[in-house]
């Protein structure tokens, strides 16, 4: 007969344990070899500062009259900008997340 409280089976409502699931002391995807927000943040500020440059030297080279094509000067300032504003739309949501983060300390 099925508890009022309990339910059918005599599985516990306020039992936290899920059936299925283990308990694990660590998160998920905090494996020792992973890379650390850091070194994320790192490669990706890296690799938008690798991307100015490469933009910059293309249009030098066009404006000395080297062998390139407007279309790759273009192209080279317009996917810089696109890391940029990516960059620039990072760091607000990491602000956004950190001032929530001590909004909810108060």
């Amino acid at each position: 007969m099925p508890d009022a409280v309990g339910g059918a089976g005599g599985i516990d409502p306020t039992s936290r344990a899920r059936p299925g699931v283990q308990d694990s002391p660590e998160l998920p995807g905090a494996e020792e070899d992973a890379p650390s927000f850091q070194d994320t943040l790192e490669k990706a500020l890296g690799e938008v500062e690798n991307l100015e440059e490469n933009s910059r030297e293309t249009i030098q080279a066009f404006i000395q009259g080297k062998e390139v094509e407007v279309h790759e000067v273009m192209a080279a300032a317009e996917e810089a900008g696109i890391a940029l504003d990516m960059l620039i739309e990072v760091r607000n949501k990491f602000l956004q997340s950190y001032r929530t983060l001590i909004n909810m300390q108060q």
